[in-house]
């Protein structure tokens, strides 16, 4: 891996100056400021990636090849064509043996349990890839992750605002910021919008980091004004294109009839003034239980996906997974470190597999331990 540290003014030319010498290819390694400038530190292997892991880039192979690839090892007679295999019935007991014999998923079904999932929901993976005839547990699970949940991650340039919603602590705030970065790659303009009148410097947080990806910041202490500035967003961006904009909102106690209204109002709001999509950010660090209940209250206000946070915390992927089961959330992003460098990572049924496996390659996310 080749290492560059690149300066500028502002995290956008030094952005553009990274991708004029590194590629596209390139990573980011780390971002701060000092003395007034940006230092961006990026880096370039010389051969690919593993395909799965945590901190790989949202482009280059897609799910479908990934998962498709390790299909076609494991199966007795691969198929012919790149079409995603369905389950089949398991076959009667038979004399002759076979080719590959599957896996024996009782490891699988303990990996579950140690991660706090529900047992129905152990049950009902388990089922779906003991179905499949696999030699490899990671390919069965993953296609029973695949069969049972939604997975549809944001792209790099959302066509709508995107207003993020989320209990405290759930790190709304760092993945606004996140989600602008990743635009601003993509060429886009930002704007952002701090929706949060309650948080002590929450405005002044906003203006800082707005300042370090040198994009304007709003400020909307009301629905009525978040509105109008979506409307006056909207209008910009039909003239201009290629922008995205980001809305931090005040961060609320979804089993609190009062403070979800609140919350509810402001969804409403900007829906109406920039037809924007609630998207809820929900920490991986929560029990099973809690992370459920409140991605039903979410999915309840509006929400279609979910981007986990803190999975450098969590030791178990139970909540998650929990979560995605009883509220329907689409499972988008997730984030791996607090840190504004390491970005968002996709989260696919390959990459939830590894995590639930302890197949994950990275130091931040251990293989979770029985109580």
């Amino acid at each position: 891996m080749r290492l560059r540290t690149f300066t500028a003014p502002s995290l956008a030319e030094a952005m553009n100056e990274v991708r004029r010498s590194l590629g596209e290819d390139a990573i980011i390694v780390s971002t701060h400021e000092a003395a007034g400038r940006v230092e961006v530190t990026a880096a370039v292997e010389g051969r690919r990636r593993e395909p799965a892991s945590l901190l790989a880039p949202e482009t280059g192979r897609s799910l479908d090849d990934i998962l498709l690839e390790r299909l076609q090892t494991s199966l007795r007679e691969p198929e012919p064509q790149a079409e995603r295999p369905r389950p089949k019935k398991p076959a009667p007991v038979k004399e002759t043996p076979r080719r590959s014999a599957p896996a024996d998923l009782s490891a699988l079904e303990q990996a579950l349990a140690d991660h706090g999932t529900p047992p129905a929901l152990t049950a009902s993976l388990v089922r779906t890839a003991s179905a499949m005839e696999m030699d490899d547990p990671l390919s069965a699970l993953a296609y029973a992750l695949e069969t049972r949940f939604n997975f549809e991650p944001l792209p790099p340039l959302p066509q709508r605002p995107l207003l993020l919603i989320g209990m405290p602590g759930a790190g709304k705030t760092v993945t606004q910021i996140k989600l602008a970065a990743r635009a601003m790659g993509e060429g886009a303009q930002i704007t952002l919008i701090t929706a949060d009148a309650v948080r002590t410097g929450a405005a002044l947080q906003s203006e800082a980091y707005g300042a370090l990806l040198d994009a304007p910041v709003l400020k909307a202490e009301t629905a009525d004004e978040l509105s109008q500035h979506l409307a006056g967003y909207r209008e910009v961006a039909s003239m201009h294109g290629a922008r995205a904009c980001l809305i931090d909102t005040a961060s609320f106690n979804p089993f609190n009839a009062q403070e979800s209204a609140e919350a509810a109002e402001m969804i409403a709001a900007a829906r109406r003034g920039g037809k924007a999509e609630p998207v809820a950010i929900l920490s991986a660090a929560m029990d099973p239980l809690l992370t459920a209940e409140v991605a039903e209250e979410m999915a309840q206000l509006g929400a279609r996906r979910v981007i986990f946070t803190q999975l450098d915390l969590a030791r178990r992927m139970g909540g998650l997974l929990a979560a995605a089961d009883s509220s329907g959330l689409s499972l988008s992003q997730i984030s791996i470190s607090p840190y504004l460098g390491q970005g968002l990572a996709r989260l696919d049924p390959v990459r939830l597999a590894q995590l639930v496996l302890g197949e994950t390659g990275t130091g931040g996310n251990r293989k979770a331990q029985s109580a």
